[in-house]
């Protein structure tokens, strides 16, 4: 009963793996392009057997599957990064789109008959008006010309066309926003937090420079969000979507607000007009009703302390590396 996870060594990935190790689920295996623990997943050394292998490679991952033969895939590797894939939109496909493709036709080819969770996004709703919030798994998909949203898309529907006309047991997850320790700095509250607490430090001005802070949104923790991974591939039948979120949309300026509040020291919030994006949707929301209806999940990890966590993960970081 071995399980696969695809972008192990990736933030939701090192979550997940902890998630089934703490459930007693072996053997947990992973697959990175390099096949190297960062160091913040060091600690999985000797838990989780991790592969290198890239799976834009048709062959290699054939060959990684033979060789394991997974009963469980969770398929979480992607080009994450929106501006990322702007930059590079033939890479967001070979990442995204074909990289899905072969993990899925790899599936069909395994004696094991796996059952994979391809880890879609809410980015693919767009932006949704109004009338239509909170966002259900039939809310309208509008991805605009957002090579990332895009890409993903292509791989959602990719799942899902395997799944109807094929037979494969591929189960769709779409997680809304969702933070946590060891979130990379690149993201709007990680990035709050590791400048706070290199402030605490000395290290910079006692300011945090922002942008839109009147949008709203709905975040989730990194760990509920896992749990909710492995819920939706034990509940979920051939074909489902679900989607992952807290049902509660927080604005901006109030979530800065309270991850300020627990700094040790004052901390100066100056707008940065450079941060401001035309086309940053005023509000997203998740209606996750359908996986708590089927299984009971729910969020569990109040916000404020995954924003407490959040911080001390920086803190901890930087006291580690002085």
């Amino acid at each position: 009963m071995t399980t696969l996870i695809t972008g192990i060594t990736g933030f939701a990935g090192g979550h997940l793996a902890e998630f089934l190790i703490a459930r007693g689920h072996a053997p947990v295996c992973g697959c990175s392009r390099k096949g190297s623990w960062p160091t913040d997943l060091e600690h999985l050394m000797g838990q989780v057997d991790l592969y290198p292998c890239d799976l834009t490679n048709f062959q290699q991952t054939t060959e990684l599957f033979e060789q394991l033969k997974p009963t469980r895939i969770y398929h979480l590797a992607a080009m994450a990064q929106p501006a990322e894939c702007l930059a590079h939109p033939d890479l967001a496909v070979r990442n995204n789109v074909d990289a899905t493709r072969h993990i899925l036709d790899a599936a069909m080819q395994t004696s094991s008959h796996p059952q994979v969770l391809y880890v879609s996004t809410s980015h693919i709703y767009g932006f949704s008006p109004p009338d239509e919030l909170p966002m259900s798994e039939s809310t309208a998909l509008r991805t605009g010309n957002d090579p990332y949203s895009q890409s993903k898309l292509k791989a959602d529907i990719l799942c899902q066309d395997y799944a109807a006309k094929r037979g494969l047991h591929v189960v769709i997850a779409r997680p809304f926003h969702h933070v946590g320790p060891r979130r990379s700095a690149g993201y709007a509250i990680s990035s709050w937090a590791e400048e706070i607490a290199h402030i605490e430090r000395g290290d910079i001005a006692p300011e945090v420079k922002v942008g839109n802070l009147d949008s709203r949104r709905d975040y989730t923790d990194v760990r509920d969000i896992v749990r909710g991974y492995y819920t939706a591939l034990e509940h979920g039948g051939r074909g489902d979507i679900f989607n992952l979120g807290s049902g509660t949309s927080r604005s901006m300026q109030t979530i800065l607000t309270q991850l300020l509040s627990l700094s040790t020291i004052t901390v100066q919030v100056k707008r940065d007009p450079e941060r401001f994006r035309d086309n940053d949707p005023k509000e997203l929301v998740a209606d996750a009703s359908r996986l708590q209806q089927c299984s009971g999940w729910h969020p569990k990890i109040p916000f404020e302390q995954t924003l407490q966590d959040t911080l001390d993960y920086f803190r901890d970081r930087l006291s580690r590396t002085s």
